[in-house]
């Protein structure tokens, strides 16, 4: 798949992207974990939200961003066909989200 979805969520729902699995070190060896035993990360950036939580008629716009970085809980949502990195979830599944942290110019040595 590209750098494109190709889904629209509706109403509440968000797509996430998720990150990585961790690489697991064994002092300076690296081990090699077969991917299906590999747990699957309960974190990711937003990349689609949909257009809003509906109450009493009206559609009220969800709290998360696009770019957003996000947690969730592991059995959350449910993964699209296409590509198993893509998660599609409701904002209410969410356990928390912040906006990434932003690298920080490195000041010039003195």
């Amino acid at each position: 798949m590209g750098d494109t979805v190709t889904w629209t969520p509706l109403h509440d729902k968000i797509i996430v992207l998720r990150d990585k699995p961790k690489e697991t070190y064994d002092g300076d060896a690296k081990l090699a974990v077969a991917e299906q035993h590999q747990h699957a990360q309960n974190k990711g950036v937003v990349l689609v939200i949909g257009t809003g939580r509906v109450v009493g008629g009206y559609e009220v716009p969800l709290k998360v961003a696009v770019g957003m970085e996000v947690l969730f809980g592991q059995h959350s949502g449910t993964d699209l066909e296409e590509d198993p990195k893509l998660l599609i979830l409701r904002e209410d599944e969410l356990l928390g989200w912040r906006w990434p942290a932003v690298a920080k110019a490195e000041e010039p040595a003195a």
